[in-house]
């Protein structure tokens, strides 16, 4: 029995009579709080069932492929509510150290706690953060190498829309819309790569959250449009650049269509109502949907980059 990158060799406890596998892996407390694998107790003694240990990880990581990313370090922005949220409960449940970040991190110590009374195989770490503000930023990424060493996953989530038509809009909802979407993402992609480099690490990760607003403009909101068709500017520019540095650093963004969350609620705050009809209206993507593509992506062979996911509700049609 072979697992890829595990080394396994078969013995048998003569204290129970089990049939064991002994995974030489240095992350084997991880292991054992992932989902599925189980601690059984048998002869009066505690030991790991390695051989349904070792089956049912192995499916875990058929499945995921995400074992070289268990104990290693993820930046979330905008992790209190949504995607972002959904998305730091999966990387934990998956073993990862993840660092949630947002202006109000009182619901990410919620999700935190949460996860650590269910016996999630990672740690969330909440950290309280103002992406428009640049000084704030910089001194998240220092907290994360002085406390974790650095990030080798970098998700940035978080984004924002505002009413703001091109001819009428306040140069303040350009800004902040700016200041969120393109300058933050911007800048937290540049201090996680040279965190990864400054350590040696090769195989880290940007993933962005997009839009298919980032491919088509829509005439209610062109600004936002805008921003989400600077991020598709921005992976791909930062992908040649990472070629060019002959770094095998990957670079993502995930363009979904209409996703049930306090996304449109807030866009439309004056008019709450009409955003929960237009969840209504079709069976929309869920948080949940995007953190499975997120875990797709990280989860792919090393030498697989997936530059662009549209994912839209089979029912959406624009």
């Amino acid at each position: 029995m072979s697992s890829g990158k595990f080394k396994a060799t078969h013995y048998t406890c003569y204290r129970c009579s089990h049939a064991h596998v002994n995974l030489k892996f240095p992350l084997l407390p991880y292991l054992l709080k992932l989902p599925g694998v189980a601690v059984v107790r048998s002869g009066g003694h505690e030991c790991a069932s390695r051989l349904k240990l070792f089956v049912k990880v192995k499916v875990h990581q058929m499945i995921y492929g995400m074992e070289r990313w268990v104990g290693r370090v993820a930046l979330v922005t905008g992790a209190s509510v949504g995607i972002g949220n959904a998305t730091a409960r999966a990387l934990v449940q998956h073993g990862m150290k993840v660092v949630g970040c947002a202006r109000d991190v009182d619901k990410i110590r919620e999700t935190a706690a949460d996860l650590q009374q269910t016996g999630a195989a990672g740690q969330l770490y909440p950290v309280q953060c103002d992406l428009t503000v640049e000084a704030e930023i910089r001194a998240m990424f220092d907290n994360i190498e002085v406390e974790h060493g650095g990030v080798d996953v970098c998700i940035n989530n978080a984004g924002l829309s505002m009413k703001a038509p091109l001819l009428s809009g306040s140069f303040e909802a350009f800004r902040t819309m700016t200041d969120v979407n393109i300058l933050a993402p911007t800048l937290c992609t540049q201090l996680a790569v040279q965190q990864m480099r400054k350590r040696g690490v090769d195989d880290g990760h940007i993933i962005t959250l997009n839009s298919v607003c980032g491919h088509r403009v829509y005439p209610t909101i062109p600004f936002y449009c805008m921003t989400k068709f600077a991020i598709t500017a921005m992976t791909e520019g930062l992908r040649r650049e990472l070629r060019e540095m002959k770094s095998h650093i990957r670079a993502t963004c995930i363009s979904p269509g209409l996703v049930e969350t306090e996304f449109a609620v807030r866009q439309n705050k004056d008019d709450p109502q009409k955003a929960r009809d237009q969840y209504a209206s079709i069976e929309c993507l869920q948080a949940k949907d995007l953190a499975d593509t997120v875990l797709y992506v990280l989860g792919a062979p090393p030498h697989v980059e997936i530059n662009d996911i549209w994912m839209r509700p089979t029912e959406q049609t624009n």
